[in-house]
């Protein structure tokens, strides 16, 4: 039998679990940090995320809307984080802290300053009663439990360093993230083959002569699956493009 060899090929494919575990230049995106501290679900609140890079020296910071769930933290703050950290997180294997500024407005000299206010005009009222409007009741109270201060102390009571602890869960509240949780499956793919890699004018390979790629294994992605369409449409139309001309030119010689 006559044995025929393929002369072109083009790799492509979508963000899926096997894309990650067949992959190991592939990562997931986005996602939300899966926290056990976080118990106070069901608020939704702006604040900084921190997020530390693989050489724990560097933070990035982000300021968008947080949602706190019975599992941990989302929203649209922990959804950027993950797409722009992808990579570093997922060295860290999703084990890493992030820090909470609840009062994005007020810097620490400010709350020092409002809690002696407080201690001053409202001596005999509970902490447990929220000085903030910024803060939802809620909020508060866990955010007062967490500096394990006592649900019925008041401000001409408390002491020194449960005061200096609150002050400082309220502007960098420190919580673990052990893990990542998905709503369904994460739809986008960081990492992949290098792009110093490809010749763009024809999505072929500079390593390779022949081989083609588009989509998701290239590393390419944007933070909602709108710029990853607009990528794996584009990139698989000038590779087919590119393939096409090739065959063309190699049938009629």
């Amino acid at each position: 039998m006559p044995c025929s060899w393929l002369s072109q090929g083009i790799q492509y494919f979508g963000s899926t679990s096997k894309t990650w575990t067949h992959n190991s230049s592939a990562y997931p995106l986005p996602f939300c940090f899966q926290s056990p501290q976080s118990s106070a679900e069901g608020f939704v609140w702006s604040f900084r995320a921190e997020c530390p890079h693989s050489d724990h020296t560097k933070r990035k910071d982000t300021k968008r809307s947080l949602l706190i769930t019975h599992r941990g933290l989302s929203g649209p703050a922990i959804l950027k984080a993950s797409a722009w950290d992808a990579k570093l997180l997922a060295e860290a294997n999703y084990k890493f802290e992030v820090s909470i500024n609840w009062l994005g407005s007020h810097s620490p000299q400010n709350l020092t300053d409002h809690f002696k206010i407080l201690r001053m005009e409202h001596p005999t009222l509970r902490i447990t009663q929220n000085p903030f409007t910024e803060i939802p009741k809620r909020l508060w109270s866990r955010i007062v439990s967490l500096s394990q201060i006592e649900k019925d102390t008041t401000w001409a009571h408390l002491s020194r360093e449960k005061s200096f602890d609150l002050q400082n869960n309220l502007p960098a509240m420190l919580l673990q993230v052990d893990g990542k949780t998905t709503n369904k499956d994460e739809f986008v793919t960081c990492g992949g083959i290098c792009l110093r890699e490809i010749d763009f004018r024809k999505m072929e390979s500079t390593l390779h002569e022949g081989l083609f790629f588009a989509g998701e294994c290239l590393n390419i992605d944007g933070i909602t699956g709108g710029f990853n369409f607009q990528a794996a449409w584009t990139t698989g139309s000038i590779a087919g493009q590119a393939m096409g001309k090739t065959i063309s030119s190699e049938t009629s010689s």
